[in-house]
């Protein structure tokens, strides 16, 4: 996404050691791990930083949205699905958690003493206050809840865990949520899959797909390649932010499902956890005309080979815009990294109104359909997939 040098938008987001619990999944709701029969609008999430007023979210005929912090509930009575996000490292709200970030990242560097793994001390504290909340509130983690691995596991330099570290800590969390006796789900945090320099150097030179193949290789080698992961998620932002495609990234997803086939799980949900265009050199009319088309582009795809079976070979089951809106507080390293202009990817503006990449997006969930498709697709040798 943004150049990996100092801290970027990952960074400044979260202490990414963490577990993001995506959403309450019910056979009904939104991103449900049996994702058929839910209607595509439903499907589409946005990103915000600050809690959406509900009347300007149902403007956009939309069926859900997620924060980075802990800071609500529902909007109001069902008018939408709100998706809790929970970093598994961090409790603080939003603000109070961007403004802390500097102290933490001292707290972390302070763990650096001499035969203690920092990855330890993080796991540890994460995982105990997890546990803690989930047994404050076991009305809010009801069976079928998902919790992800992370933003984005790996993803330097906000978290420099080795695959071999990412692979232990689904273990270390996986055993924790089975010990409540309910049907939780384990996810993997979001795989940047670019192809550019950028996602390359925040991987230790692996492209994004090469970073979750050495996910499951480590999985593998504790014989739970199979068992350790019920989800994955893909960040497929566009490869030359100057010159954003679409066809750039409905590849990147194909290129994540086939990998995900080969390796036997083709079973599993693909979410896309961020998509969008929060780039200063992507041009704004690129902008509205990437935001228009990709929505129902991703939600349209199908493989016979590669897609969901429970979900008529979709590849994708649920995708969240990056940004909803820009956030009214500065954040280090994420409204003042000169790459990044989240302007170029909000859908309303401090006053609310849609931007025009807004209005675009606003007409690319239009064109979805509210339905899911029952059309037929090519269930043939080749594979192909079909809109």
């Amino acid at each position: 996404m943004a150049p990996p040098e100092g801290l970027t938008v990952r960074g400044a987001r979260a202490v990414a050691f963490g577990a993001l619990l995506l959403a309450a999944f019910g056979p009904a709701r939104v991103g449900s791990v049996e994702a058929g029969g839910v209607p595509l609008r439903e499907r589409i999430c946005v990103n915000a930083l600050e809690a959406p007023v509900a009347a300007h979210l149902r403007g956009f005929a939309i069926g859900c949205w997620k924060d980075f912090g802990s800071f609500g509930g529902p909007l109001d009575q069902g008018a939408l699905t709100y998706l809790p996000t929970l970093l598994w490292r961090e409790d603080h709200d939003t603000a109070e958690r961007l403004a802390a970030l500097p102290r933490l990242w001292r707290d972390r560097a302070l763990a650096r003493r001499p035969g203690t793994r920092v990855e330890d001390v993080a796991d540890q504290v994460s995982l105990a206050r997890l546990r803690a909340r989930i047994e404050a509130a076991p009305e809010r983690f009801p069976d079928g809840t998902l919790f992800l691995l992370g933003i984005e596991p790996g993803y330097h330099p906000a978290d420099d865990r080795s695959p071999e570290a990412i692979a232990r800590d689904a273990v270390q969390l996986r055993e924790m949520l089975s010990g409540f006796g309910r049907d939780y789900r384990l996810g993997l945090g979001g795989i940047s899959t670019p192809d550019n320099a950028w996602t390359r150097a925040a991987y230790a030179g692996r492209a994004g797909l090469e970073h979750l193949a050495a996910i499951l290789d480590a999985a593998q080698a504790l014989e739970l390649e199979k068992q350790l992961f019920d989800a994955f998620t893909i960040h497929p932002y566009p490869s030359d932010p100057a010159a954003p495609s679409v066809a750039d990234s409905l590849g990147q997803v194909r290129a994540m499902r086939r990998l995900l086939a080969d390796r036997g799980l083709r079973d599993r949900p693909l979410l896309v956890g961020e998509i969008g265009t929060p780039f200063a050199a992507t041009p704004p009319r690129e902008a509205e005309r990437f935001a228009r088309d990709v929505v129902s582009g991703l939600l349209h795809l199908r493989d016979a080979e590669t897609g969901l079976p429970s979900d008529g070979d979709r590849l994708v089951q649920q995708i969240s815009w990056m940004l909803w809106q820009v956030p009214g507080f500065a954040v280090p390293g994420f409204t003042d990294n000169a790459a990044l202009d989240f302007g170029r990817s909000a859908l309303v503006g401090r006053d609310g109104r849609p931007t025009p990449v807004g209005r675009a997006f606003r007409e690319g969930v239009a064109s979805t359909g509210s339905a899911p498709a029952a059309d037929s697709h090519d269930r043939g040798r080749s594979g192909r997939d079909r809109g």
